[in-house]
């Protein structure tokens, strides 16, 4: 997947999607991350799909993916393999990380944020 870093011009009326994964890798979630992805695409109100590298700390660190580039195909590989197709995390924001991650969101015109998990990703 290639990195892909925000132009700083905003996709109109749409908004971003910033999607991540963290937690231990497993089959459920990379089909909840394609489910989502799928979906997004084919929302009027979605433009850009950014998928986080590593969580938080790609959220943190800027770097990002252009989910739309991924065809429908590989998607479906993605959503049949076992793993963490865009690299997890295990562990819990700060308040500080929070703050940036929340200013981060804005700075890409990030609408939707999708965090899939188990329980300490529910919790953050």
């Amino acid at each position: 997947m290639k990195k892909t870093k925000n132009s700083g011009k905003k996709t109109g009326m749409k908004r971003a999607m910033v999607i991540a994964q963290s937690g231990g890798p497993s089959m459920v979630i990379n089909q909840s991350l394609v489910g989502a992805v799928m979906e997004a695409s084919s929302s009027d109100a979605i433009g850009r799909i950014y998928g986080a590298l590593h969580g938080i700390d790609g959220i943190l660190d800027e770097n990002f993916v252009n989910m739309r580039k991924i065809s429908k195909t590989n998607l479906l590989k993605i959503a049949n393999t076992p793993s963490s197709a865009l690299g997890s995390v295990r562990r819990k924001p700060t308040e500080e990380d929070c703050r940036k991650i929340l200013e981060i969101l804005a700075k890409y015109d990030a609408g939707y944020f999708f965090y899939i998990g188990g329980n300490d990703t529910a919790e953050t």
